[in-house]
């Protein structure tokens, strides 16, 4: 059953990259911003997302999510997932498995939350731009940039959120 005034947070991982949404919810803490019922992350995001959290509920009507990745990213086919799952089948079948479906299920992540629903949904992500730190990236300035970069996109963020 979908309840209509329930609003989520989705914040996506990806090592380094998460300085651009530490950006981005520090942007919305600045502003007291935190309208939503369900906070979840992944990975690095769960880091970003820890302090951030409400009282967890299901089932949202206004659903955000924030990438790490640009706009246009579409996970491809890995050699070395194919590689380590042929190494692991006879094993660990399920994790050989899931290596092999991994680029799958990111890109129909991907579709579904661009995907017409009943919820609202709100994608925030990073712009496209070879300055941004990647997710090994030790270079500070590269870092500091992303998260500045995070703190912009988090106030844009908040007037759309407002405008769903």
């Amino acid at each position: 059953m979908l309840h209509q005034n329930r609003q989520a947070l989705v914040v996506e991982g990806g090592g380094m990259r998460g300085a651009f949404t530490s950006g981005v919810l520090d942007a919305f803490l600045q502003q007291q911003f935190n309208p939503f019922d369900l906070c979840v992350g992944v990975s690095s995001g769960s880091t970003n997302v820890a302090n951030y959290l409400a009282a967890q509920q299901h089932d949202v009507s206004k659903l955000m999510v924030l990438r790490t990745r640009p706009k246009n990213y579409y996970k491809a086919t890995s050699k070395g997932d194919q590689l380590l799952a042929k190494y692991v089948f006879k094993q660990k079948r399920g994790f050989a498995q899931s290596l092999l479906n991994r680029t799958q299920r990111y890109n129909d992540s991907v579709q579904f939350v661009r995907s017409a629903s009943k919820q609202q949904i709100l994608e925030v992500c990073p712009p496209d731009l070879k300055n941004m730190a990647g997710r090994l990236s030790k270079n500070k300035t590269k870092i500091r940039y992303s998260y500045d970069v995070g703190i912009e996109t988090g106030l844009k963020a908040i007037e759309d959120w407002k405008s769903l």
